[in-house]
């Protein structure tokens, strides 16, 4: 089975339903932020969601690095990556635990962001 139908059979498998949509450019900056992830009121979601634009992924969740990043490993790398109980604290020092599907971006040959789909699993 090729990569990209084990990466399609996991996300079937393991994505009922996602709580968060991220989108970065070329450089790691977020361009689009949709947490609407339940643990969180509505209010705190928006701000999440607003203060997060424009912001680079290493600030938002400063936590990671470009090493263990399934976002920034897509930047990178150019290919879809899969991440399972993925450990980051945000910028409010919040830990959560997900499952992630990264896609990069690709036009034209050129990497031009990658866009990642979560689930939260920090209470399963």
């Amino acid at each position: 089975m090729s990569k990209r139908n084990d990466s399609i059979r996991w996300l079937l498998e393991n994505f009922n339903y996602i709580d968060s949509v991220t989108m970065v450019d070329d450089k790691g900056r977020v361009v689009v932020k949709q947490r609407f992830n339940p643990r969180y009121t509505d209010k705190e979601n928006e701000i999440h969601n607003k203060w997060c634009i424009g912001k680079n992924l290493l600030e938002v969740f400063p936590s990671l690095n470009h090493k263990d990043s399934s976002l920034l490993q897509a930047l990178t790398k150019g290919k879809i990556v899969h991440y399972e109980s993925q450990r980051v604290i945000n910028y409010e020092g919040k830990l959560s635990v997900t499952n992630n599907i990264t896609f990069p971006v690709i036009i034209r040959g050129k990497i031009v962001g990658a866009v990642e789909l979560s689930r939260d699993i920090t209470n399963f």
